[in-house]
């Protein structure tokens, strides 16, 4: 009988630390890049209207520690969101905004996995 009453509490505090844990993954919002990546109006304005938008990215690019480049050595950069990417961000479709350290979207979640 005592066997089964062990049972039934680690059964419950099992169940409750999981649907904890769900909601926690549900709920979560991903982190998006902090405002210094993001570029200002005029910044944004600048780099639209000259053609020279990697001299641009590269020098509002100093503000901001960034490893990751493009295959030509340029700063990466998303039209979407107007911000410069940081390492290992990616913009998600789904979510419609830049997610840090993002990892695929979740449709069981329904959201991104990333670092949050």
């Amino acid at each position: 009988f005592i066997f089964f009453i062990f049972i039934f509490f680690i059964y419950h505090i099992l169940l409750v630390m999981f649907l904890w844990s769900y909601a926690m993954a549900i709920f979560t919002s991903p982190a998006k890049p902090p405002p210094h990546f993001y570029l200002t109006e005029e910044e944004h304005a600048n780099m639209r209207a000259s053609d020279r938008g990697r001299e641009v990215l590269q020098s509002v690019s100093q503000r901001v520690t960034v490893y990751e480049r493009t295959t030509t050595g340029a700063v990466r950069y998303c039209e979407l969101c107007k911000c410069i990417k940081p390492d290992r961000s990616h913009h998600c479709s789904m979510c419609k905004q830049c997610v840090l350290k993002m990892d695929p979207h979740c449709p069981w979640v329904g959201t991104c996995v990333g670092y949050s």
